[in-house]
């Protein structure tokens, strides 16, 4: 049996360990955001069947909500939104 040097070993050992740790938070970040992704679909549908919008408003809030998000990074909050009276 060859035995491996250290230095060539741990190199190795640590990029196993890593490409391990990776692959389960890869896993499970995928199966967080498949999972609030239902979510987020459930709450579209309750609100779509509430909300009487035309297709033209919708597009208009639509793009104002994609300037937003580009022009807050996406650090918009309801509270926010809610206290810059958008919807009075």
């Amino acid at each position: 049996m060859r035995s491996c040097p250290t230095a060539a070993f741990l190199p190795r050992a640590v990029a196993d360990v890593l490409k391990g740790t990776l692959g389960v938070s890869a896993n499970r970040m995928a199966k967080m955001l498949f999972n609030l992704t239902v979510e987020h679909n459930i709450t579209n549908h309750l609100l779509a069947a509430d909300v009487d919008m035309t297709r033209e408003e919708y597009n208009k809030l639509r793009g104002g909500s994609v300037r937003e998000v580009t022009s807050t990074r996406g650090t918009i909050s309801l509270k926010d939104v809610i206290q810059e009276g958008y919807y009075d």
